[in-house]
């Protein structure tokens, strides 16, 4: 508590200071929900408190005109999720440090560490920080992009195989016994796909030296981790792509669509049997990538219609090969024809005729 601006007997109104809060280095300020009496202030200055304690009593008018119904004081607790912040806490520096803060911890959870429990709330802490400060939201979706490589990553290495090594019967945990119980030669013997799937999981860590034992031996301790939280993770992944497409409507605009293609297929093939991950991934895909595609074609397809349909209204002109490929094109087309027809229009004689033949058994065009 940095400050209480309130005494207890004193009127209040509703949106007026009732005391300060510092929270990770932010200042929020506690301001009363509705006119009223603060009955008794249950915090001093310089006091630590923890979210969902009571801090101020107070009596709302509503409440003090009918007291003898009984009414209960209301308390104004600790919520940092509505707290509004004031303009000291600002501060780009502040603000970034916060932020590091999150991604840290966001990111933390997909690579075994246990910055923050439970992971749940994670996302929530996330979207809070964002609705308050909207300039974090590009960063906010190229972290979901980040835990999504850190979990593919991870479950490659635990999962994986060679691509020729299909008859494999050693499990991947006893490769990795078998690497981390080594101190000298920790590569002999292992194969290939292994040894190329161990170290991009590794580069997880910006910290991990692979030619350090304590430091791969630590990396691999964080992996085994990350690895037992297999169906934690995938649930906080599952919501994370939902939360990405209520950020941004197309991945173009947060990242490479067809690197993000990439990686959600490979989300979609190593996705834990039975969980909505996958279910997920692939909305994700539509959503953000395939849908926007789709409408491209459309926007282009629609585009090659109007040429064919202008001189066949001006002129009379036809061209063959043109019409027929308008003929044999797909339902998306014939539905933006009905929606482009009008009797009155010069447009409708076309339309029609090209909509006839395309229903038509027989779609051979001839002059």
């Amino acid at each position: 508590v940095l400050t209480v601006n309130s005494e207890e007997g004193q009127k209040i109104k509703k949106g007026e200071l009732l005391l300060t809060l510092e929270a990770m280095k932010m200042e929020m300020a506690v301001t009363a929900p509705e006119d009223g009496t603060v009955m008794r202030i249950n915090v001093k200055a310089g006091e630590q408190v923890s979210a969902g304690q009571a801090l101020v009593d107070f009596e709302t008018e509503s409440q003090a005109k009918g007291k003898e119904g009984g009414s209960k004081l209301q308390s104004k607790v600790i919520d940092f999720s509505s707290l509004i912040v004031s303009e000291k806490a600002r501060n780009p520096a502040a603000l970034q440090e916060n932020w590091e803060v999150l991604a840290r911890n966001y990111v933390g959870a997909f690579t075994g560490f246990d910055y923050a429990k439970p992971a749940a709330n994670l996302l929530h802490k996330l979207d809070t920080f964002v609705q308050a400060h909207p300039e974090f939201k590009k960063l906010t979706a190229e972290l979901v992009v980040k835990a999504c490589t850190a979990f593919i990553s991870v479950q490659k290495l635990f999962q994986g195989r060679g691509e020729s090594d299909t008859t494999q019967t050693t499990d991947a945990h006893e490769y990795l016994m078998h690497y981390l119980l080594r101190r000298d030669d920790r590569e002999k013997g292992l194969p290939a796909w292994f040894l190329d799937q161990l170290k991009e999981a590794i580069k997880l860590f910006a910290w991990a030296d692979q030619s350090s034992h304590e430091s791969t031996t630590r990396a691999l301790f964080h992996l085994y981790k990350a690895s037992a939280s297999t169906r934690v993770n995938a649930d906080l992944l599952r919501q994370s792509l939902l939360y990405l497409q209520t950020l941004y409507p197309a991945a173009q605009d947060f990242t490479e669509p067809a690197a993000f293609t990439a990686l959600l297929d490979q989300l979609i093939q190593v996705a834990p049997a039975g969980s909505t991950l996958m279910d997920a991934a692939v909305f994700a895909r539509y959503d953000l990538v395939d849908r926007l595609l789709q409408d491209d074609l459309q926007i282009e397809r629609q585009s090659q219609l109007a040429e064919i349909l202008t001189p066949m209204i001006t002129s009379g002109a036809k061209d063959s090969k043109a019409l027929q490929e308008v003929i044999d094109s797909g339902h998306q087309l014939v539905t933006y024809l009905v929606s482009l027809y009008d009797r009155k229009s010069p447009q409708a004689k076309a339309i029609l005729e090209i909509m006839a033949r395309r229903f038509n058994r027989d779609r051979k065009f001839t002059d």
